[in-house]
């Protein structure tokens, strides 16, 4: 089976969606002589090419207002050529803009299988960026055009269905989860090596956030949470770079307690991410915004317990007080949670555990479901 994963945004960027994308990659080329590649935009930045086990092909792109990439996928040859070279059986697209669209009309022409990822609040993103409601609606209907087309729609969780639902989508929902790469691998030494390269003392309270440094993460919410434990022996590890992450800083100077926040940065090793992880007693993720978030996944198999906004998609698959902890959309309702998850550490340790249990899916296994699931799409469209 030839299957090929379509993006909008690849290495050397890192997100959820990249990091699903790759590792469907990862596991479906090769297994059983199946063959898989990844179809993304262009980038010349450093890392972009790092090889990972399978094909990337990358579409010409061009900056946009706001140094967006705008895909050309259209105009891109070599793709043309590959496609010619070789047939698709599944054509997966995990974005909804022009890389999706080329995705659908290549699968069309092919005859190929075309599946649909419904990953993010793409209307969220489109409010922050157009601060119209009205333009919002409109991309959003645009978006639903090609998840309509799609042959399967899947989510990665039941409350990313439901946020597709809301937009008006009416037709069946596979929910296929997420996994995490962090279960396997040997860690010794890696909360030693983070502690030593990011200057992080051992003892104390350590909250940690793992994401981009973007203000609808709810980042506002960590930090005036962080100004409330100020002075309790609360600190806090903030990984990922992004467009708010200068301000981010300057709000944290601004709130006092900038001396108790590190910022790491982005962090593209996966041992090193780990060490962070393992220096925190808990992930601090706020987040409205996030679906499915994989540092969930990937705090929860390294037994790290998590403080998630009661009702938020991310906590749609946890059940508060068992496998995680809730708090209130506010910072005395978040600070008094976290104080009362501290005062009990072995509750605390006993969380993590737990998390382990209920979230935690070996990216291989996932692959494989994937897989599974493609070949009896693939048998009924022959049938039919």
């Amino acid at each position: 089976m030839n299957s090929l994963q379509v993006i909008d945004i690849f290495f050397p960027h890192i997100d959820g969606v990249v990091n699903t994308v790759d590792n469907y990659a990862r596991f479906l080329n090769g297994a059983e002589g199946d063959y898989c590649c990844v179809f993304a935009p262009e980038n010349r930045e450093p890392g972009a090419e790092i090889y990972r086990g399978y094909d990337v092909f990358r579409a010409k792109a061009a900056r946009i207002v706001g140094g967006y990439l705008c895909p050309l996928p259209g105009m891109t040859k070599s793709l043309k050529t590959v496609l010619k070279g070789r047939r698709f059986d599944v054509i997966h697209a995990h974005s909804p803009f022009t890389m999706g669209h080329f995705a659908y009309r290549c699968a069309k022409k092919n005859g190929a299988l075309f599946i649909c990822t419904f990953h993010s609040k793409y209307y969220d993103d489109f409010l922050r960026v157009t601060r119209s409601k009205l333009i919002s609606k409109l991309l959003t209907k645009y978006i639903l055009r090609l998840y309509n087309k799609a042959d399967e729609v899947w989510a990665v969780s039941p409350g990313t269905a439901l946020t597709l639902r809301g937009y008006g989508f009416k037709g069946e929902i596979k929910i296929m989860p997420n996994g995490t790469d962090m279960l396997s691998g040997d860690l010794s030494g890696a909360k030693e090596r983070a502690a030593a390269e990011f200057g992080i003392s051992s003892g104390g309270k350590t909250l940690i956030f793992v994401g981009s440094q973007i203000w609808h993460k709810n980042l506002k919410l960590v930090i005036d949470t962080l100004a409330l434990l100020k002075g309790k022996g609360y600190r806090l590890i903030s990984v990922g770079d992004g467009a708010d992450w200068e301000e981010i800083k300057e709000y944290a100077a601004s709130a006092g307690v900038r001396e108790s926040v590190t910022f790491t940065g982005k962090v593209s090793d996966r041992e090193l991410l780990a060490g962070l992880y393992l220096n925190a007693d808990l992930l601090f993720f706020p987040s409205e915004y996030d679906n499915a978030p994989l540092v969930l996944r990937e705090a929860s198999s390294l037994e790290l317990p998590s403080m998630l906004l009661r009702g938020s998609n991310s906590a749609d698959c946890l059940t508060g007080g068992v496998d995680c902890f809730l708090c209130p959309p506010d910072a005395p309702g978040c600070s008094e949670a976290i104080e009362s998850a501290f005062a009990d550490r072995e509750k605390l340790r006993s969380v993590g555990k737990k998390a382990k249990e209920s979230v935690c899916i070996p990216w291989s296994e996932v692959a494989a479901n994937a897989a599974a699931r493609y070949k009896k799409l693939l048998d009924g469209k022959k049938r039919r």
